[in-house]
């Protein structure tokens, strides 16, 4: 079973795009989900986004653990983007996943966005989710949004998967995947580049390469065997 969610201005329904999809087709249940400050939990409910993700995704769990038809020794969580980051602080202290997956690192959102006024292009948005008035006020906000002082708990396998062109920066992908390892996580960074695609902003210009990578790391992890399943689920006539 995977979690899948968005970033700062996504959707869960983008998710089938970016994740869902190459996860079912290797027999991996997914659950797309808005998280705090996302879809239409903040347009239908006005709940702005929160620095301890584990806790919505702690609920996600507990109603899943509630499922006959869910194997709750094998829950990962994959978040794009922004979401990366939401994926990540997850793992370090919702101690019941079982693998995590960052489509897209941000190792601090301070550090993006903390110096952009109100006249950065994505400002008014950035106002919306984090429930602030000014670009001034969401900057205090964004602080504890950070996975220093918090990667260190991770205790579940952790795949850092960027593009080498993606606007988030390799720099920030590099910093989080050689801080879990300095710090004991078996972390696995993987950086697509222009020559293979995939290089843009969460493989927007081929996302079937980025699910290709993160749904294959997924089913090893959860031990399944691809080739019995293309066996199974293959008849032709």
């Amino acid at each position: 079973m995977l979690i899948c969610m968005g970033g700062l201005d996504s959707i869960k329904d983008e998710m089938w795009f970016m994740q869902a999809h190459g996860c079912l087709q290797r027999g991996i249940s997914v659950l797309m989900i808005d998280g705090p400050g996302q879809g239409g939990t903040l347009r239908r409910h006005g709940i702005v986004t929160r620095a301890d993700s584990e806790v919505p995704i702690g609920k996600c769990i507990d109603w899943l653990e509630k499922r006959s038809d869910v194997d709750a020794s094998r829950i990962a969580v994959c978040g794009s983007s922004m979401g990366g980051y939401y994926a990540a602080r997850a793992g370090c202290y919702e101690q019941r996943l079982a693998a995590v997956i960052s489509h897209g690192a941000v190792w601090s959102v301070h550090d993006m966005w903390g110096a952009k006024g109100d006249d950065f292009g994505l400002a008014m948005h950035i106002r919306w989710v984090f429930g602030a008035r000014t670009m001034k006020d969401a900057h205090a906000l964004m602080k504890p949004f950070t996975l220093k002082g918090h990667l260190e708990h991770m205790k579940c396998p952790y795949l850092v998967l960027h593009g080498g062109h993606d606007v988030l920066t390799v720099t920030a992908a590099r910093s989080t995947y050689d801080y879990a390892k300095a710090h004991g996580v078996d972390a696995t960074m993987r950086v697509l580049d222009p020559e293979e695609t995939g290089a843009e902003h969460c493989q927007h210009d081929n996302p079937t390469i980025g699910q290709e990578v993160l749904a294959d790391w997924l089913a090893d992890r959860f031990g399944m065997d691809q080739k019995v399943l293309l066996k199974t689920s293959f008849n032709p006539r």
